[in-house]
């Protein structure tokens, strides 16, 4: 009998486990629009509410509009194990960070992982930046592997030189203005 209240308290356990809210992966960039030749800066944020005991995330940009310059893991992520990120100006996309740790308790709450750094090339309004799960290491908890929502974010890059051709526009027309008017005689 003992036996049996054993596994069922055990079974009870992991599928509470995991059953529980969602575990998040969420992107916040420094700025929802940026000029070309800009930095754009994005940190990716852990929200997770299930021991953890590792995985990876892929990072995947639209290559025509940004250009990967490097990742940063935050001074306050700590992993216990297998830290890598992707290598500043890699041409991978997605771009792969995999880390590993034995967490309890749980939650972990928003705990920022690194940071992506990109530069702007070219105009587009507006492009994704998204987070996936890597099919090759999957988020895994002490149940197995764990059901992760990955966020997308997007930046606007203006086309370069909009505002200064309106100001130069405005300016014209306001010459145009001034000369059309008749002149006062003397």
């Amino acid at each position: 009998m003992a036996h049996r209240l054993t596994a069922r308290t055990f079974l009870a356990l992991s599928l509470m486990a995991s059953g529980a809210s969602a575990d998040d992966i969420v992107l916040q960039p420094n700025s929802s629009s940026v000029q070309p030749g800009d930095v754009v800066e994005v940190t990716a944020i852990m929200d997770f509410q299930t021991e953890t005991v590792g995985g990876g995330v892929g990072v995947a940009y639209d290559p025509t509009v940004l250009t990967f310059e490097s990742f940063t893991f935050d001074p306050s992520f700590t992993a216990n194990f297998v830290v890598q990120g992707p290598s500043s100006g890699s041409t991978q996309n997605p771009l792969e960070t995999t880390f590993g740790w034995f967490l309890t308790p749980s939650p972990l709450g928003p705990t920022p992982i690194g940071l992506y750094r990109f530069t702007a090339t070219t105009a587009a309004s507006p492009t994704e930046i998204i987070s996936e799960g890597l099919p090759g290491i999957p988020f895994s908890g002490l149940s197995g592997d764990l059901t992760v929502v990955f966020s997308s974010t997007s930046v606007t890059v203006p086309e370069p030189g909009f505002a200064s051709a309106l100001v130069t526009g405005l300016v014209g027309l306001g010459f145009l203005y001034r000369r059309k008017r008749p002149s006062r005689g003397c």
